[in-house]
């Protein structure tokens, strides 16, 4: 599929489905550890769940084509696997909402810091509808547009950043929607360009701004800040 050949293709999905065990495994091992009953593990499994049902077809278009399936057969894995994929896609948003802390029900800021999460907010959903689709698919003018958009937040941030009426939170909250920004931004290179490792390394950024956005509005709510969480 795509420029591998068969023999190519056959071992890489033999490595997957080895990798796909192993880190079922230890993610089952981990939801396990957790508290009965607690919200990271309803959430955990079912986000585990999610995967699998992106999986599943992913898996069986490729051992279709492996097997020399119809192209018929094939139409039907694949539109089966954009399906789940659509749909994982769309649930991305609230779950990315959940791990920033989004339903913990803290006071939500008013003005140019809601403005600025809300901005980002809508980017993110943007670039996640586009990367469900296939490549050869994509149009080149929404990408075009999705880099506008994201160019005029970075520059709506500048007078946020400079009212001097934001807390010291808001001020790293500020700091990492920004970083937010430039992990999005690769994700719309990786778009443009088709490369795959730039999304996977945009989802990366993501993440680990989101960790420590979670970890700041801890330590700032216990008043122990460290210089990670410090403006």
């Amino acid at each position: 599929m795509g420029t591998l050949d068969r023999d190519t293709l056959a071992v890489v999905v033999d490595d997957a489905e080895r990798q796909w065990r192993r880190h079922r495994a230890a993610c089952e091992g981990a939801i396990t550890g957790l508290p009965a009953g607690a919200i990271t593990e309803s959430v955990l499994t079912w986000q585990r769940q999610q995967l699998d049902a992106v999986w599943t077809p992913l898996l069986a278009l490729c051992r279709a084509w492996l097997g020399g399936a119809s192209a018929d057969a094939l139409d039907v894995h694949a539109q089966r696997f954009a399906t789940e994929l659509a749909s994982y896609a769309r649930w991305l948003e609230s779950a990315a909402e959940f791990w920033e802390g989004g339903y913990l029900g803290q006071e939500v800021a008013s003005g140019c810091l809601e403005d600025a999460r809300e901005g980002v907010r809508q980017l993110a959903r943007s670039v996640r509808q586009h990367m469900v689709v296939p490549p050869a698919e994509r149009d080149p003018e929404a990408i075009q547009r999705l880099r506008v958009t994201r160019t005029g937040l970075a520059k709506s941030f500048t007078p946020c950043k400079e009212s001097g009426a934001l807390s010291g939170l808001e001020q790293i909250e500020l700091v990492l929607l920004d970083e937010q920004l430039a992990a999005y931004l690769t994700a719309i290179d990786g778009l443009a360009h088709g490369d795959p490792r730039r999304l996977e390394q945009a989802m990366d950024d993501e993440q680990r701004v989101t960790r420590r956005l979670v970890r700041c509005r801890k330590e700032h709510a216990a008043g122990d800040v460290t210089p990670a969480c410090t403006p």
